[in-house]
């Protein structure tokens, strides 16, 4: 179980506690939707693929460990694929902010905030799931929620 904590009140780079060996490090840059994972004394980046595009991925150098694909935005779910399966991450209900992953439709991991007003989160899988999947489902998740949170602002503002 990882334990994703906010490394300041209004940012969104998190401290991840409960990997193997040392913390890990998930950050979004301010501008933009791309990012950096740090797991394992490994650093991964995460890019977009287009302005307006679904698609990113999880690289290492010139390696790709991961992908994922928002196929609508309507909805909050994600396919992400590595080299050990297909996961489906997909918000939990409509109406809150936790998220499963599933493979086959079967769970087997969530994302879910330690309570309502905070964004320290829990992630939750079997170990079949690799940790640099999982901290890039969590960075996924959180994108979706800065995301809110900006329209949110936008409105008030409105």
């Amino acid at each position: 179980m990882l334990t994703c904590v906010p490394q300041s009140i209004f940012g969104w780079n998190f401290l991840v506690t409960g990997t193997v060996g040392r913390p890990a490090v998930v950050a979004l840059e301010v501008f933009g939707e791309q990012g950096t994972i740090f797991c394992g004394g490994i650093q991964y980046h995460i890019r977009k693929h287009g302005w307006l595009s679904g698609h990113w991925t999880m690289e290492q150098g010139d390696t790709v460990y991961a992908e994922a694909m928002k196929e609508s935005a309507l909805y909050r779910a994600f396919e992400v694929n590595d080299s050990t399966a297909l996961f489906e991450l997909k918000a939990r209900n409509p109406f809150r902010r936790g998220y499963q992953i599933a493979i086959a439709g079967q769970q087997v991991g969530t994302i879910e905030p330690s309570g309502p007003f905070t964004r320290q989160t829990i992630v939750d899988c079997d170990p079949q799931i690799p940790e640099p999947t999982q901290l890039f489902c969590f960075w996924l998740v959180t994108l979706t929620w800065r995301r809110g949170a900006r329209s949110n602002a936008a409105a008030v503002n409105h």
